[in-house]
């Protein structure tokens, strides 16, 4: 019996239908492959981007401060510490709430509080080291002549003082060295920026793990210092902790690196070095006619009394 024409065309399209739905179900397909590929990709970047940041110290010194801010939190409102917290009888929304307020109480602390507590303690720093010093100092040596300052050091080979590229900019207004020593300034302002943060995280640091290891401990829970010190039956390493955060913290300073900064520039170079030689010369000079005159005057003082 024969096919009517209407019964071949329900075949072709059905056939078209299912072909053009296996044609969607693989572009499907494909396009949950790249989603999925690219999230694996972002988690890879957010991986590496996590550990690039937990090598720099500013990152290492943020989360100590955080943890020992709150263990002693803990510690101190619900007389557990942060190692018995998965013992404790604390719901998971009570410890929660914890956690939002140290984070609140820590950015007051470390954005208000404590730059002005930095700044204080900078200001009392700087005179007391340097009477201690110049104390010691007269103990050592106390008949030592006062050093005289004998003007900065010969200037190394092709390369100026900042100062120096800046007065001749200014004078000369030259384009080449008004951009060259923006460049140095601009490089040298963000190396100052990153060392004072570093500085500022590291005395952050050190006030926190003074009030962990100042807080009155009880016999329910002890801070992180305290069950340090009773498991190492010492406070050393307490006091080399301290030690270090406080010199992490002010060692930039006595930072006398100024006469160790170069900038590579050899027109400038030559010119200074040809002024100096010159004055150089001079000096020599002036030097030698003192000498001259001082031996003239002699002779005669010596000619007279014979």
């Amino acid at each position: 019996m024969p096919v009517k024409k209407s019964e071949k065309s329900g075949k072709k399209k059905s056939t078209n239908n299912l072909v053009k739905t296996i044609q969607k179900y693989r572009i499907l397909n494909k396009r949950i492959g790249h989603l999925m590929s690219g999230s694996v990709e972002l988690t890879k970047e957010e991986l590496f981007s996590l550990v690039e940041k937990a090598v720099k110290p500013q990152f290492f010194f943020l989360t100590f401060s955080f943890v020992v801010l709150f263990d002693a939190s803990l510690v101190r409102f619900h007389h557990t510490g942060l190692f018995e917290l998965g013992t404790s009888n604390l719901s998971t929304s009570t410890v929660g709430i914890h956690l939002i307020l140290t984070f609140l109480v820590f950015s007051g602390l470390a954005s208000m509080i404590l730059p002005f507590l930095y700044i204080a303690s900078i200001q009392l720093y700087i005179p007391t080291i340097y009477t201690f010093l110049l104390w010691l100092k007269q103990k050592i040596e106390p008949d030592n002549e006062p050093i005289h300052y004998t003007g900065p050091k010969r200037r190394e080979r092709d390369r100026v003082r900042p100062w120096e590229l800046r007065e001749e900019a200014h004078k000369t207004q030259s384009d080449f060295l008004i951009q060259l020593y923006n460049a140095y300034d601009t490089i040298r302002n963000q190396e100052q920026m990153n060392q004072r943060r570093v500085d500022f995280f590291a005395f952050c640091a050190l006030c926190f793990l003074i009030l962990n290891c100042c807080l009155p401990s009880s016999p329910q829970a002890q801070t992180l210092a305290q069950m340090s010190i009773t498991y190492f039956s010492t406070t050393t390493h307490i006091w080399l902790s301290l030690s270090g955060l406080a010199i992490m913290a002010f060692h930039s300073l006595h930072d006398d690196t100024y006469e160790k900064r170069w900038i590579y520039c050899p027109p400038l170079h030559n010119a200074l070095e040809d002024k100096d030689e010159e004055k150089r010369k001079q000096e020599r000079q002036f030097q030698e006619e003192i000498r001259i005159r001082s031996e003239i005057s002699r002779r005669r003082r010596e000619e007279t009394l014979e």
